[in-house]
């Protein structure tokens, strides 16, 4: 993506002092999406997923969802050009 254009992906991804990096701990075996299409049920927090860290903090400890929002979007710069790319398999 740092390629395509946006610069501020250029600084994440990598688990490095200075740099910024969301961390997520997950049993892939256990994770389980609980949410439903029913009204109330639709923001149901997925299982199997005990840590999640982002900008270093904890937002999800020990399974639970610690309700704060510290992440930044990553966003292309505003432009009149399209960053759209076509992918062509090989």
């Amino acid at each position: 993506m740092g390629e395509a254009g946006i610069e501020s992906i250029q600084e994440r991804g990598r688990l490095q002092e200075g740099l910024i990096a969301d961390i997520t701990i997950f049993d892939p075996i256990a994770v389980t999406d609980n949410a439903e299409y029913t009204l109330g049920m639709n923001g149901l927090p997925s299982t199997g997923i005990p840590y999640v860290i982002v900008s270093g903090d904890v937002i999800v400890d020990n399974s639970v969802v610690q309700h704060i929002y510290p992440g930044q979007p990553i966003r292309y710069e505003p432009s009149q050009k399209s960053h759209y790319r076509e992918i062509i398999a090989n």
